[in-house]
């Protein structure tokens, strides 16, 4: 049997878009006259543009994206795959990217971060070329119960997902993100084209990525499972090939497969309800295009249940993504732009079935002028938002990165090879003193994280809880204490840095903001150590 039995990628891309499934006698949707290759290679442009240009504007970074580097830094020297030289610590979460990441590093030393940003924002342009694939009309889509399309809901996702500042900020970031997304976004097209070994092996990708990966592979292997009606061995042969080897060497070389950033959040105090909220935030409620966007993502949802079988993969592991974070997760920034691309997807399906709905009581001319104009200000309010998240980023930068640099350095100064440092901030911190550290919450730490699971009470994200650190430092005991002045002043209060005395504060220079403050050093006496 053949495992492609629908139109490859290349045909797909190439088709007219405005066309009627039902043949002679029946009149297509109305929409632009573009080819799929046009729309395709449009949005991309505008992907990418929206996306170098925030980048090298603003030179957002996240702290997070340093954590990489760092261990990119250390593979590249020989130091092995690990945070701190010497510990067996798996606090890099996309073991793929750190590779990749390690590779820049060798061929572009200081400007290896800036590189893996570019890539990362390429990647994620070539995402919103995907979501116009998904929902032209193809062989297979047709097949699947598509009997009437347009070019609108294929135009007005892709514009969506290419000025959408909940990617164009984060994929250039310097994470693993924008790769994610389009390994994700490619599996659910090749699904979606019922090329299933294909879309195993690239489901097997997507857990090297990241780990909830994992759930891209299971739908793969689900689906293939329903279409055939038999078991999926060849596929889950392909995925294990893929996924295995790093498994193996996870094993024997960290003692686990799970990254010790992944153990490390889920010590954390989180509420479902926030996160719920934050979900709802985010798709739901806000302006009137959200509201818009979220009853076109609604009907989407229902027809790719109901009628687009080639898009009910995506609708389950969208439901399920969305699901699982909520419930059991945090919405993190670099988590939302997977979820966003499921929404675009599914609210342009739910564009056209609107626009196949009142196609008949619409003149062409007044079809056409309606769609372009929700697609003309949909783009223009998610790129407008866009270019003001680049402006607030860039001037956040121009602080936090001459600061935290500076902060790193003098960390270096003020401290030995031997000491050992705990601080939330790690990124930046720990890329520019390269000591060893006991970081809160541990997410290059196990002793840390397993210190916040004996305490058994409730911990947050920063170490400002008195009862919480005076636990974690009495069982961690790190020789250096670095503190945001609102953590100093909340640990100082409650009694709890009586071992500890300040050897520097370092100043800011500036209000606070987004988390910025002055930080102190802070040394444990020599009576305290033992």
């Amino acid at each position: 049997m053949s495992d492609s039995p629908t139109s490859p990628v290349g045909d797909a891309s190439a088709q007219l878009v405005q066309v009627s499934a039902h043949g002679a006698g029946s009149s297509a949707v109305p929409g632009p006259a573009m080819s799929g290759r046009t729309l395709f290679a449009s949005v991309v442009c505008l992907a990418t543009v929206t996306r170098l240009g925030a980048l090298f504007y603003s030179r957002f970074v996240l702290d997070d994206a340093y954590i990489t580097l760092r261990v990119a830094r250390n593979i590249a020297a020989g130091n092995g795959f690990v945070y701190n030289v010497g510990e067996h610590v798996q606090a890099c979460s996309s073991p793929l990217w750190g590779v990749i990441t390690a590779a820049l590093w060798l061929a572009f030393k200081n400007h290896a971060l800036l590189v893996a940003q570019s890539i990362g924002g390429l990647c994620d342009a070539l995402v919103a070329g995907l979501i116009t694939l998904l929902l032209a009309p193809t062989n297979a889509t047709r097949a699947a119960g598509a009997q009437r399309t347009s070019t609108y809901g294929a135009l007005l996702a892709g514009c969506f997902y290419a000025g959408l500042s909940t990617s164009v900020l984060i994929v250039t970031g310097g994470l693993e993100t924008g790769l994610y997304v389009l390994v994700i976004a490619l599996t659910l097209y090749l699904v979606a084209e019922r090329r299933w070994s294909a879309a195993s092996c690239c489901g097997g990708v997507a857990v090297l990525v990241r780990p909830d990966g994992a759930a891209v592979a299971l739908t793969v292997l689900v689906f293939a499972a329903l279409a055939r009606k038999r078991m999926p061995w060849r596929q889950l042969a392909l995925t294990s090939v893929v996924v295995t080897p790093y498994l193996v060497f996870a094993e024997f070389y960290y003692g686990g497969i799970v990254p010790q950033s992944a153990l490390a959040k889920s010590r954390l105090m989180r509420s479902s309800a926030e996160e719920w909220a934050s979900l709802g935030r985010k798709w739901v409620w806000g302006s009137p295009v959200q509201w818009v966007l979220f009853s076109l993502f609604a009907v989407g949802l229902w027809a790719a249940v109901a009628n687009r079988r080639n898009l009910r993969p995506l609708a389950f592991w969208l439901s399920g993504f969305a699901i699982a974070f909520s419930s059991f997760a945090s919405w993190w920034p670099w988590y939302w732009p997977p979820a966003m691309f499921g929404y675009a997807v599914l609210a342009g399906l739910g564009f056209d079935v609107i626009i196949e709905r009142v196609s008949t009581h619409l003149t062409p001319k007044a079809l056409g002028v309606a769609g372009s104009v929700l697609c003309i200000v949909v783009g223009a309010a998610v790129t407008t938002k866009s270019a003001m998240g680049a402006r607030d980023n860039r001037a956040h930068m121009a602080l936090a990165l001459p600061y935290s640099m500076k902060m790193g350095h003098r960390l270096a100064q003020l401290t030995s090879p031997d000491d050992t440092i705990m601080t939330e901030p790690l990124g930046l911190l720990g890329f520019f003193s390269d000591r060893t550290f006991r970081d809160f919450p541990g997410l290059a730490a196990p002793s840390v994280s397993d210190a916040i699971k004996a305490f058994g009470g409730p911990v947050h994200g920063k170490p400002d809880e008195p009862a919480a650190m005076r636990f974690l430092l009495r069982r961690v005991r790190p020789t250096v204490l670095v503190l945001r002045e609102d953590e100093y002043d909340a640990l100082q209060k409650a009694g709890v840095l009586g071992n500890y005395s300040v050897v520097e504060k370092v100043p800011l220079n500036s209000p606070p903001s987004n988390g910025l403050q002055t930080m102190y050093v802070l040394r444990l006496a020599a009576t305290a150590h033992g």
